[in-house]
């Protein structure tokens, strides 16, 4: 788990994510969970394996998603709804 790094870009082509300390991180599924009012980030409304999460259809889309594979899971977004989300899919 990486605690408070900051995401400068998405390769969803690659499913990577590039952090500020050049670190490069592989995902299977992306999560962006940017709060109660949704912002899309450009090239990655309808991408395979990039999820946004604000309502109770997104969470449900989303534990189908992982339940088929259980490997890499990047979440986006460090507030209440990011943070419970990684907390039960640790469980």
């Amino acid at each position: 788990m990486a605690l408070n790094t900051k995401v400068v870009s998405i390769d969803s082509y690659n499913k990577q994510i590039n952090t500020e300390s050049k670190e490069t991180i592989d995902y299977n599924n992306l999560v962006l969970a940017t709060g109660t009012k949704v912002r899309t980030l450009e090239n990655t409304k309808n991408v395979s394996g990039v999820n946004y999460l604000s309502n109770y259809l997104d969470a449900v889309n989303i534990k189908r998603n992982v339940q088929s594979i259980s490997k890499n899971i990047v979440i986006l977004g460090g507030g209440f709804i990011g943070l419970e989300l990684a907390a039960s899919l640790i469980r």
